[in-house]
């Protein structure tokens, strides 16, 4: 009995880092192969699950930015390293008013910066990736 509660022990601490490593390993690929293969990205396409609106927090942002831009507060350093981390943006992913997924967006895989502290419903979460002027990439909402 010891032994199969730590081989599942060790089963679900191995799955645990599998999940975290997947996390880790697309910040901003995913969107932007989609957004380059495409002409746009629609982010209900990309990720998954049954979030309402995503929210666009830029590089330093702050845990008390968040009730503001989200409507209710979360702790960031707890879920990214937004807040001292120039080369990223978070996606903040919302369902019935709780944060329901997130990812970190590495901004030289399009820039959502200028996007930041404004959200988008799930039917309007579609950006174009657009030259910034300076050699980068941007991504603007798309027209509809």
């Amino acid at each position: 009995m010891r032994g199969e509660g730590s081989s599942a022990l060790r089963v679900a601490a191995m799955a645990a880092c599998i999940v975290m490593m997947q996390g880790c390993r697309d910040r901003g690929e995913a969107i932007y192969e989609r957004a380059v293969s495409t002409g746009e990205v629609d982010l209900a396409a990309v990720v998954p699950g049954s979030w309402e609106k995503v929210c666009v927090l830029g590089p330093y942002s702050q845990s008390r930015d968040t009730e503001r831009i989200l409507g209710f507060h979360v702790f960031l350093d707890a879920i990214s390293s937004i807040g001292h981390d120039d080369g990223i943006n978070l996606l903040i992913f919302v369902r019935q008013g709780k944060l329901h997924d997130r990812r970190e967006h590495e901004r030289r895989f399009g820039d959502f910066a200028p996007l930041a502290g404004h959200c988008f419903g799930r039917d309007h979460a579609r950006f174009t990736l657009a030259d910034r002027g300076d050699g980068g990439k941007v991504f603007v909402p798309t027209r509809d």
